[in-house]
């Protein structure tokens, strides 16, 4: 992956995600602030307990969204592809970070920094509205991630985690960038149930598996998967 510029990053940022969705008024000041970092894989952004200190924006590359286990252990609760914004929660209550963000891979990250953007949102509260989007947009995503593991089948389950991952089709294929193993961390069932699972979906073309990738060949199969109207 190339390093891109900071004004290359905002144009990326522009193209998907809350940051597209939002006004050019909105845009140009979030931009006008906004630090081009790079993080190597594994490197941490921020994690559990600390500080709040702004607000990122995934460029490229990916994010792992970590919570700590009642023995203390970490686990990934959802990989986050470009386009993905997050920081917002803690940095508006003033409380401290509930979640650990972890580069998965080499990652390029937009960043609205704390002091900055509290001027900002001085000088233009109109600004708030657009956080308060955002906030519902990241709730709207946990939620959203509970419902899944409540699915009891675990291809069905499976199928709603892959499509999570599609933005922007209603059919078609797309390539969602995560291993076998971390997939079965993420909807919480063993390695082997996963294996199995998507083995028998490649061999019914809905898959097609590679290293480290899973890329969805059938969507709609797929999404039959979850509502049952497919037939098993």
């Amino acid at each position: 992956m190339s390093v891109r510029t900071r004004n290359e990053a905002i144009a990326v940022a522009t193209s998907s995600g809350w940051f597209s969705t939002r006004s050019q008024h909105t845009r140009d000041r979030l931009s006008n602030i906004a630090k081009l970092h790079v993080f190597d894989a594994g490197q941490s952004i921020y994690r559990f307990g600390d500080p709040a200190n702004g607000i990122f924006g995934l460029v490229s590359g990916s994010f792992e969204i970590m919570i700590p286990r009642a023995d203390g252990m970490d686990i990934t609760i959802y990989k986050a592809d470009p386009g993905y914004w997050i920081g917002d929660l803690a940095q508006f209550s003033g409380e401290t970070r509930l979640v650990s963000l972890v580069a998965a891979e080499l990652t390029q990250v937009l960043h609205l920094p704390q002091p900055e953007l509290v001027q900002l949102l001085a000088e233009d509260p109109r600004l708030y509205a657009d956080f308060y989007e955002l906030s519902h947009v990241n709730v709207a995503l946990g939620l959203r991630l509970i419902a899944n593991l409540a699915i009891a089948p675990s291809d069905a389950r499976i199928a709603a985690h892959l499509a999570m991952h599609d933005k922007t089709r209603a059919d078609g294929a797309y390539e969602v960038q995560l291993s076998q193993t971390k997939l079965a961390e993420l909807v919480a069932l063993s390695v082997p149930t996963v294996e199995r699972v998507l083995r028998r979906l490649q061999k019914e073309g809905i898959l097609e598996l590679g290293y480290g990738r899973i890329r969805v060949i059938d969507r709609l199969a797929l999404l039959g998967l979850i509502d049952g109207k497919r037939e098993q």
